[in-house]
């Protein structure tokens, strides 16, 4: 089994076809396929990361300023419980929305996955959702790092399916395949019929 790993950089799958490719994947079929996938990256990008989270907190940390101006002007004490107030419904509600956003990246990769490998299934390649190194599909797999993770679509080939071994040993190998006559009546009569001599080879030795 040969497995070809291409990463997600910059919301988007490498797309670049390469030599590990020969003899198991045509260039015209790489690049519609990653097409494909990258399409739905697309429409479904994944969670932004880390950068989200620092636009979160100076967001809390403005917030927080400008509730200290406000009380120093008007001695105000509920103006400072505004300010765990914003923070936790801001949290919960980022948090809410970077898991909605992983959910609807993720099941997009793993349903367009799918629906290539019922064609390509069948000549032995296989795509794969990695996230963190492990299989998206395996639901106890997988990291718990939050908020950024690691993902890439893993091509996997059966050596079985080999152009340049099949041609290199031939069509296919002998141990594989027993003869199998077209025609199993007629070669069980000739077996049972009695040997034929000829007469005049008879006359001609004699």
């Amino acid at each position: 089994m040969k497995a070809i790993r291409f990463k997600l950089l910059a919301n988007k799958f490498d797309d670049q076809y390469t030599f590990d490719l020969n003899g198991y994947l045509t260039r015209a079929d790489f690049v519609s396929n990653m097409a494909k996938i990258n399409q739905t990256v697309s429409t479904r990008p994944p969670p932004a990361g880390m950068s989200g989270l620092f636009i979160l907190v100076g967001l809390w940390f403005l917030t927080a300023a400008g509730m200290a101006v406000a009380f120093l002007y008007t001695q105000t004490v509920a103006l400072l419980m505004v300010i765990p107030v914003v923070i936790l419904a801001s949290g919960a509600a980022y948090w809410l929305l970077i898991k909605v956003k992983r959910n609807r990246f993720e099941f997009g990769m793993i349903d367009i996955c799918e629906r290539i490998n019922a064609t390509e299934n069948i000549r032995g390649i296989n795509y794969r959702f990695s996230k963190d190194g492990s299989d998206v599909a395996d639901e106890s797999g997988g990291s718990k790092k939050p908020l950024k993770h690691n993902y890439a679509v893993v091509i996997e080939f059966d050596d079985r399916f080999n152009i340049p071994s099949i041609q290199k040993y031939g069509k296919f190998p002998s141990d594989d395949f027993v003869n199998v006559s077209l025609f199993p009546q007629q070669q069980q009569q000739r077996g049972n019929m009695p040997p034929h001599y000829s007469e005049k080879k008879d006359e001609e030795k004699a």
